[in-house]
């Protein structure tokens, strides 16, 4: 009943495992041949924004300390970790419930430091792989209601939408009803919801209708772009009903061993992220469609010491 990947909105597209080896390294501009240079370290991302700027502002951290990187993207997690895994990828960014349910094949662990902490004993003890501190970016599911009918009827947590759900106009996704993950786990934390009405639109696209007064909820992630606009309210998930997907950088222990230096650099950039940080971040390439390398490096040029 839970999430057992990154959440739905931010799906990238899969490479057909066959694919990745030489052919995505190449194309991506990497010396598939590691070890032939001193200081060479790949940078893996999947195939979303949010993934690609915090990537890329470890590419840049990097590269400014003098190491030579590469930089692949639009992967999945399955890619990645077979990628990470055999050595061709050194790092990239992972979520920790991801790590837990879909690599690990595990329970999802709901509370955040818990899940950090087994999901990094877990990753060190299967494949050697260390998972760096943790950034205070959490990219979950959430309940997205209009700030206007949030105002109007106080609902600022999903205890008090479930109270009142007989007087709002639901807007969803067409997975929302059948995910087990979605309105059937809500029902089960929260009780029964008996909207008002309910209407069927393609994903995303019912920010839209909330905004336009053409209803009222939707389900979306935290870090949707969308939100940056204060005309939506993330409601409190007050019985936590979803598990945390924390953003957080994984990388091969052999790396750590050869540059030791880099967690710290590493950690140094993304110790200044956060939910609502990274929520700007992608709006700035989703919404007002700037390049990923220039949003990721102008605010890499504001944090760095």
């Amino acid at each position: 009943m839970f999430p057992t990947s990154q959440p739905a909105a931010k799906t990238p597209f899969r490479f057909p495992a066959g694919v990745f080896l030489v052919a995505v390294l190449t194309a991506a501009g990497c010396n598939a041949s590691r070890g032939s240079s001193d200081k060479n370290i790949v940078v893996g991302a999947k195939g979303f924004a949010e993934n690609q700027i915090v990537a890329r502002l470890i590419q840049y951290a990097l590269d400014d300390q003098g190491f030579k990187t590469g930089y692949i993207n639009n992967l999945d997690s399955g890619v990645l970790q077979t990628a990470i895994e055999t050595g061709q990828i050194d790092l990239y960014p992972e979520y920790t419930n991801t790590g837990l349910t879909s690599v690990l094949k595990l329970a999802p662990v709901f509370d955040t430091q818990e899940a950090y902490r087994e999901v990094k004993a877990r990753y060190k003890e299967k494949f050697n792989i260390v998972w760096l501190a943790p950034t205070a970016v959490n990219d979950t599911y959430c309940m997205v209601l209009s700030k206007k009918t949030s105002d109007r009827l106080g609902i600022t947590t999903i205890t008090h939408l479930q109270a009142r759900a007989g007087e709002i106009r639901a807007a969803q996704s067409s997975d929302w009803e059948d995910r087990a993950d979605l309105l059937p786990a809500m029902e089960a934390k929260y009780g029964k919801f008996n909207f008002k009405d309910k209407k069927l639109y393609n994903g995303l696209l019912a920010y839209q209708v909330l905004l336009n007064d053409e209803g009222d909820l939707m389900i979306g992630q935290t870090t949707d772009p969308q939100l940056e606009n204060k005309n939506y309210v993330v409601l409190e998930d007050d019985k936590t009903l979803w598990p945390p997907y924390n953003l957080v950088p994984v990388v091969r222990q052999e790396t750590l061993d050869k540059y030791p230096e880099i967690e710290g650099i590493i950690n140094g950039v993304t110790a200044s992220l956060n939910t609502e940080l990274m929520t700007g971040l992608n709006a700035a390439v989703v919404i007002r469609h700037e390049e990923v390398e220039d949003v990721a490096r102008a605010f890499y040029n504001r944090i760095k010491k």
